[in-house]
């Protein structure tokens, strides 16, 4: 273990494993021969492993096993005796918990039941409206897409999906749970569309105080949904550890579009310009560059109305101009989804163009959903 990597890692499941046979290893009769090899283990995870938690417990494994005698550090990590049973005196942490807990219940990691934390999505106004709407942004650009890919050369450019969310109690809770210190929460990723989320600490969580918002800084391989695993570790008030699984969150394929990130300067006009020229490649190229269409039965205030609550935040043409609406997507980390909306006299017409084909079938599903649900709310 101290001439492998894994014992420098960061990853605090890993390091519980391991003190969790250091543990063992201190309740084995033969502790005596073992005790050198066991100490430099012991000793390399209090100064180099990547993770506090792991290394204040390697530290304390550390302390007992050189000042305490094997009797009484096996009287110290023994469980409790059976009920009836002769009863050993709990040994305990004054400085960590209360009094009548025991070492063994403060060294141990334990489970909750039932999950505890949950995150809930905050809701987003959007990233604000579209550049064109602002008179001051006048700055003309000759060759629009070379000056606008010229920015993904630039280190630290790369734009990332954030997302807010609430760490809030669940119902029912423990008594126990409802103050809860140095939440570190951890996040799985269940496939390889994202690049992996670090872990997030938050210093604590009471219930019937307002939550803590954190945030979700996802960087996509390839701007599809996904689920994320999440899990936190946290301390109560009385000093124990726990672990507790959160439900899975879910990340929606139309949270990962951005507006397109063209330079603050850049006028509305630049930026009409910009889908102009987008639309003219797509449409003439062929590998991943595709076309599509859509069509659906919508009223012109019906649309208007979808328009405003679902694009306008991604509109390069003026909102006044409702012959055809043009929206331009960004979506991490380089693809581009455009759409030309306009009303014919059979249907509402959603032509789409990518440079990325396999976002196509995503984007019919999300115009289905949304144009479903704006009829139900004229219906």
């Amino acid at each position: 273990l101290t001439t492998s990597p894994l014992g420098v890692g960061g990853d605090w499941r890993l390091g519980n494993s391991f003190l969790g046979v250091c543990r063992r290893v201190l309740l084995h009769p033969t502790l005596d021969s073992l005790l050198i090899p066991l100490a430099d283990i012991l000793q390399h995870l209090a100064c180099y492993y990547g993770d506090a938690d792991i290394q204040d417990h390697a530290r304390l494994y550390y302390t007992l096993l050189t000042t305490v005698s094997q009797e009484k550090l096996a009287m110290m990590l023994a469980q409790e005796a059976a009920d009836n049973g002769p009863q050993v005196k709990k040994r305990t942490l004054s400085s960590l918990m209360a009094e009548n807990e025991g070492l063994t219940g403060a060294l141990t990691v334990h489970q909750t039941e039932t999950a505890v934390l949950c995150l809930t999505l905050v809701s987003s106004e959007g990233p604000g409206e579209s550049g064109q709407l602002h008179e001051e942004e006048t700055e003309d650009v000759t060759d629009v897409l070379e000056a606008y890919r010229s920015q993904f050369g630039e280190p630290g450019f790369m734009p990332d999906v954030t997302l807010k969310y609430q760490l809030v109690h669940t119902q029912d809770q423990d008594p126990r749970f409802e103050q809860l210190f140095n939440v570190r929460l951890h996040f799985v990723l269940t496939d390889d569309h994202y690049e992996q989320l670090q872990d997030i600490n938050v210093p604590c969580v009471f219930k019937g105080r307002p939550p803590p918002v954190v945030q979700l800084r996802l960087k996509p391989r390839q701007p599809y949904p996904t689920t994320l695993r999440v899990s936190a570790i946290f301390t109560t008030q009385d000093g124990f550890s726990w672990h507790t699984p959160l439900p899975d969150v879910h990340v929606a394929f139309q949270q990962s579009f951005l507006p397109v990130p063209t330079p603050p300067s850049w006028s509305g006009e630049a930026r009409l310009q910009l889908f102009e020229r987008l639309w003219e490649e797509i449409s003439s190229e062929t590998g991943d560059c595709a076309v599509s269409l859509f069509c659906c039965q919508l009223q012109e205030a019906e649309l208007n109305v979808l328009v405003g609550k679902n694009f306008r935040p991604f509109l390069v043409s003026h909102p006044a101009n409702e012959d055809e609406f043009r929206v331009l997507f960004f979506l991490p980390p380089q693809s581009h989804l455009l759409l030309k909306v306009r009303s014919e006299v059979d249907a509402v017409h959603f032509s789409i163009a990518s440079d990325s084909w396999p976002l196509l079938p995503l984007m019919n599903s999300y115009l289905l959903a949304v144009t479903s649900s704006q009829e139900d709310t004229t219906s």
